[in-house]
């Protein structure tokens, strides 16, 4: 039973591994919430501590990597800041089930617009225990689709981090705990199947080794389907003979974003846009892709280049 025990741990730590790499890679913001003082009749005593974030959510606050952790969000934000985020968890709480919703956050750099959905997670006795939670920059097609329409107030406000002395109360992490990298793993996993954006995992060869229910609704196939698949089987713009390019490319570049044509099972075409993130596991290599439909945006775009030429 021990050396069971033993092998189970090693394989988890493996996956761990592979996951961690994912999670600090991937442009997507990922944060996970620890629900604490939840009551059955209401919501009124509810607090929210950060239990981890990676370094997209850290950058699109604008905030030094690992900062979140184990601060609650009056102890780390601004109060405005704190209660607007606070009141989106508490809707998650109430609603009992994921929600997304758009929320502008700026800083003295840029102003920005993310789309966040928030996931609960039950324990055992039925109360929601955490919430995971995933951001992505929208800015650019917020700013598209809003060309045209009327100046509104702008409402924003910008979230910073409080005095260095409150950001110092980090929670011990033990990785080498058990019941530390399950969770671990399941929040990870979690994220990734609630993200609203195709993500999937790509090896050297072209092949999927994971995608999430995104991809299976992007382009028509099961995931079975996909994973006996290649890239080159849905993307047009890569057939076998263009994939050692592209790879070379990736592993150069590391992480970056570009265009290209995604090809459904019923062989409709739509544009996309690609982020690539490239890292290397136990001797792999690996592409982390994130892949959004930007049909709409395209249409708009050309909408309001036909008025301008009017």
């Amino acid at each position: 039973m021990e050396v069971m025990l033993d092998q189970h741990l090693e394989v988890m730590s493996d996956r761990e591994t592979l996951l961690q790499n994912v999670f600090d890679t991937v442009s997507t913001g990922l944060f996970v919430i620890e629900v604490e003082g939840l009551d059955d009749s209401t919501t009124e005593n509810t607090t929210f501590r950060f239990v981890m974030t990676n370094p997209a959510y850290d950058k699109l606050l604008s905030i030094p990597n690992n900062s979140l952790a184990g601060l609650w969000p009056h102890e780390a934000l601004p109060s405005e800041v704190a209660d607007r985020f606070s009141r989106n968890y508490n809707r998650c709480l109430e609603q009992r089930q994921p929600i997304s919703y758009e929320e502008s956050v700026e800083s003295e750099a840029d102003h920005r617009t993310l789309l966040t959905t928030l996931s609960p997670i039950f324990a055992a006795d039925g109360q929601i225990s955490r919430i995971i939670g995933s951001s992505q920059d929208v800015t650019a097609y917020t700013q598209v689709e809003t060309a045209s329409k009327p100046v509104q107030q702008d409402t924003t406000v910008k979230p910073q981090l409080a005095p260095p002395q409150l950001t110092n109360e980090l929670l011990p992490v033990n990785t080498g705990d058990r019941q530390w990298i399950e969770d671990f793993l399941w929040l990870t996993h979690l994220s990734l199947e609630q993200s609203a954006i195709m993500a999937c995992l790509v090896e050297q060869e072209a092949r999927f080794i994971y995608v999430n229910d995104a991809a299976c609704q992007l382009l028509g196939y099961s995931r079975q389907e996909l994973l006996s698949m290649s890239v080159g089987d849905v993307t047009p713009d890569f057939p076998p003979e263009a994939w050692p390019e592209h790879w070379q490319e990736v592993k150069q570049r590391r992480s970056f974003t570009f265009e290209a044509v995604k090809q459904r099972k019923d062989n409709q075409r739509f544009p996309v846009e690609i982020t690539v993130n490239y890292f290397e596991f136990n001797g792999g290599e690996y592409n982390f892709v994130l892949v959004r439909n930007i049909t709409n945006r395209q249409q708009t775009e050309e909408a309001l280049s036909q008025e301008k030429e009017l």
